[in-house]
């Protein structure tokens, strides 16, 4: 169950997460794109049908079409990443 926040909007962070990572990824994915969700149900499901993963609600929504998402993967861990990690 979420409970909404009395101070800030964000309700937690996922500052930089690599592809390889799986669920976590596209949870990251979904984070950054879906609007005002209310719960999990609300990342899994898209246009009334409900998706068992969240890889495959990113791949109904159309996230994974393009090499965007790993552009910006590169980019966020280039910056809060050490060099080790890269």
């Amino acid at each position: 169950m979420w409970i909404r926040r009395k101070q800030r909007n964000a309700i937690g962070r996922i500052v930089t997460c690599h592809p390889t990572e799986g669920e976590r990824y596209y949870l990251r994915l979904l984070l950054m794109n879906v609007r005002a969700p209310k719960s999990y149900q609300d990342f899994l499901t898209f246009n009334g049908e409900y998706c068992t993963t969240f890889r495959e609600s990113a791949e109904k929504r159309g996230l994974l079409l393009c090499d965007n998402n790993l552009t910006e993967c590169m980019s966020e861990a280039a910056t809060y990443r050490m060099p080790s990690s890269l």
